[in-house]
């Protein structure tokens, strides 16, 4: 008898046929998935897909996850380490190497 535990989550979709949702008929989703050895990336491609099929374009998808990454009340060094792990610079930054680059007066 198999004594380990479930790793699994269902997450089930069910939009009803009222056409308020892009005018689409009855449909349910479900997504089964073993989350195990899920990373932090895992969860963000698995809520990506079911953004995706509630309707949301990438580019919104994209946006909140930005703006989950560097919203005000995050460290500013952890926005910054996220933000060189992407080749990305933060505003602050930017503003020291203008400053920086100034020619003396």
């Amino acid at each position: 008898m198999n004594t380990d535990p479930k790793h699994e989550a269902t997450i089930t979709l069910e939009f009803d046929s009222d056409e308020t949702f892009d005018g689409l008929p009855e449909h349910t989703i479900e997504f089964r998935i073993d989350f195990a050895d899920m990373t932090a990336h895992g969860w963000f491609s698995l809520f990506e897909k079911i953004m995706g099929v509630q309707g949301f374009s990438e580019l919104n998808i994209m946006r909140g996850a930005t703006n989950l990454a560097f919203r005000e009340g995050r460290s500013t060094e952890d926005m910054r380490k996220v933000a060189e792990e992407y080749d990305l610079k933060l505003i602050e930054d930017l503003e020291k190497s203008d400053d920086d680059t100034e020619a003396p007066i």
